[in-house]
């Protein structure tokens, strides 16, 4: 790995900038060093050929996720800096979050479902945007890993994903028995071997749906 000055980056040993790797946005959670964050995740990058990348998202002393604009630009800024930067893989870009930042990682992703190809939360809970917009779950991958003892298990989670089994949605629920608000190493090779089989959905196919009806409608007003 190498590291890169401004926002924390590894590279895997075989990256190449003729070819495209892909990448995974690790975001800390409060108080925490982006390279802890990219600790937890560096081995398994590195055997699987990822790009890993950590955005500063809050303040030094910042204790919670705000639900602020400004928190989730800065996520979106380092996405946008490290593809001008580096050779990624715009198909197979994900984003992680614990915590706090897990709760980041679920505005970020459905408000901006576009951007991502899959996305793994741990020990966290859906924010507003993140409960106002998840029908844009519907092609964008989950892999969720809770605690039954953690004070971010409130129910939202399985409310969430009740919503989302019962329209066939693809993702993921894990909770462990007796566990609190922890992150859960063992998870890391499951999620890396779940990311290496997605890819950023094409594109929505009721969206296609509603041009061509449009655009038959337009044609059909054209010749009458």
């Amino acid at each position: 790995f190498a590291a890169f000055t401004r926002e924390p980056r590894l590279l895997p040993p075989e990256y190449h900038p003729q070819r495209a790797c892909p990448l995974l946005l690790v975001l800390p959670n409060v108080r925490e060093k982006p390279a802890e964050a990219l600790a937890r995740w560096r081995e398994q990058a590195a055997q699987h050929g990822y790009i890993l990348a950590a955005p500063h998202w809050s303040e030094p002393l910042q204790e919670r996720y705000h639900g602020q604009d400004e928190e989730q630009q800065r996520v979106l800024d380092v996405l946008a800096d490290v593809r001008r930067r580096f050779q990624v893989d715009s198909d197979r870009t994900f984003l992680t979050g614990f915590d706090q930042s897990g709760t980041l990682a679920y505005d970020v992703a459905l408000s901006h479902p576009d951007r991502f190809a899959g996305v793994a939360v741990f020990c966290a809970s859906p924010g507003k945007l993140g409960r106002t917009y998840r029908g844009n779950a519907q092609y964008l991958p989950f892999y969720v890993v809770e605690g039954e003892r953690s004070p971010n298990n409130t129910g939202e989670n399985r409310d969430l994903f009740e919503f989302w089994v019962n329209r066939g949605f693809p993702s993921i629920y894990i909770e462990y028995t007796g566990r609190g608000l922890e992150f859960f190493p063992g998870e890391v090779p499951l999620v890396f071997d779940w990311f290496n089989r997605k890819r950023r959905a094409a594109a929505l196919p009721e969206t296609a749906v509603l041009l061509d009806q449009v655009a038959v409608a337009l044609s059909r007003a054209g010749a009458s």
